[in-house]
């Protein structure tokens, strides 16, 4: 079955055997805030960045949106990019630094005691 996230170091997708045009592909990196207050940065070739860019246009549209296909990083693992539209408000959806902060409230908070994470 061919993986068509992830190349292996031959230049091959997994389970494929032929060898990929590199050039064609999305190449790119999306880089968190190291901490708070410094910049977060988003590095790749025209392909990724314009994939990125459709994917943030159809979020403000629709709301959420992924890139329609894997962006690759130079270790060859691919990923999707997902892009969320939040309220102009931001009480009604507060930001948090942790994105899995977001899913706390939907897990048993037991598991998390008093300090809820």
């Amino acid at each position: 079955m061919l993986d068509t996230s992830h190349i292996n170091p031959d230049g091959k997708f997994v389970g494929g055997a032929e060898k990929v045009d590199l050039a064609s592909l999305p190449w790119g990196h999306v880089y968190g805030q190291p901490c708070e207050h410094f910049h977060a940065q988003i590095a790749g070739n025209k392909k990724a960045l314009q994939l990125i860019a459709d994917t943030i246009l159809r979020a403000i549209v629709v709301g959420e949106a992924t890139t329609t296909e894997s962006i690759f990083a130079t270790d060859g693992e691919g990923y999707e990019v997902l892009v969320k539209m939040l309220p102009d408000n931001p009480k009604k959806h507060p930001m948090v630094y942790n994105v899995w902060d977001e899913y706390k409230p939907h897990y048993d908070q037991s598991l998390f005691g008093d300090k809820g994470g």
